[in-house]
């Protein structure tokens, strides 16, 4: 494997990716990060994978700041995208090794770093995480801050802005190391079953498929419960237009050093395959009252 997706790029930007979830790792191996706003809306909101940590711990001040954040985006700045549905970027290398720096989170570092492209569709907002790093962990009435930072400002009491990029895109992998990677810890954690779907998922997306695509979806279960399940989009698998489309690109001689034949072809010695299970990712969360009266997960989509 070596052949990234098909796209054009205009830009380049920068991530880190969490390759020790397999969520993350199986996204990374396809090659091609979407965000929610550029996949086909669903009866569910799908959100970005970025927000999990904080919706499991419903009762810390990061998460009830998070919800803040969305509600005043909602209401004032529905211009800017959300950080429930945006993807992170950082727009050199440089600001992405600052904010490791400062984070000091376990995956931000050189090896998880990759640069990706974006497609000239891209939408993206440009605002100063500090206040984020300032504000987001503490418990306070005064909603100034988040005023603040969906305007743009730069946060005072810094030597300078620590720009973030909330973008709504589909992006190309360039770190092949880290996509490879990726694939080792899929490998190493599930059945062999998984591999031939696996390698489906990355020829569809080199394609321009979303076979095989996994997204986090919220599931309104009442007024303030909610429950998020990952979803695989699986609709190309019977898709006679892409079939051919792939079943030309398999057959096509110049194409085979870039195909991984011997876990597509582990659905013979099997006679079956396994989808990513990612049920310890699903959970449930409960919204406090307050909050749960202006926060609308159907209006976490950019209004273009």
């Amino acid at each position: 494997m070596s052949k990234t997706p098909k796209c054009k790029p205009i830009k380049t930007f920068y991530t880190y990716l969490n390759i020790a979830d397999p969520f993350v790792a199986w996204e990374t191996y396809r090659g091609i990060l979407i965000s929610p706003d550029c996949y086909q809306i669903e009866e569910h909101p799908s959100i970005s994978f970025w927000m999990l940590r904080y919706l499991r711990n419903m009762l810390s001040p990061q998460a009830i700041n998070e919800l803040k954040l969305e509600v005043i985006r909602q209401k004032y700045y529905a211009h800017e995208v959300s950080r429930f549905r945006g993807f992170y970027y950082f727009e050199n290398k440089t600001t992405a090794i600052n904010a490791a720096k400062m984070w000091q989170l376990k995956y931000f570092n050189n090896f998880c770093l990759t640069d990706v492209g974006i497609d000239s569709k891209a939408i993206y907002s440009k605002l100063d995480s500090n206040w984020i790093t300032l504000y987001a962990g503490k418990e306070s009435d005064n909603d100034n801050w988040i005023h603040s930072y969906w305007r743009g400002e730069p946060c005072p009491g810094f030597d300078e802005p620590l720009w973030e990029l909330l973008v709504i895109a589909r992006g190309i992998i360039y770190n092949n190391e880290l996509r490879m990677q990726a694939y080792e810890n899929i490998k190493n954690s599930n059945p062999t079953t998984i591999l031939p779907l696996l390698e489906e998922a990355r020829i569809a997306a080199y394609l321009g498929s979303d076979l095989g695509h996994c997204s986090p979806y919220i599931i309104k279960k009442s007024e303030t419960k909610y429950q998020v399940v990952d979803i695989m989009d699986m609709k190309d698998a019977e898709n006679p237009i892409y079939l051919h489309k792939k079943n030309d690109y398999l057959s096509n001689p110049i194409n085979h050093e870039n195909i991984n034949f011997n876990d597509l072809l582990l659905i013979n010695d099997y006679n079956k395959f396994s989808k990513l299970n990612t049920t310890n990712r699903n959970f449930e969360f409960v919204i406090n009252n307050d909050i749960a009266n202006d926060f609308n997960i159907y209006k976490m989509s950019h209004n273009y």
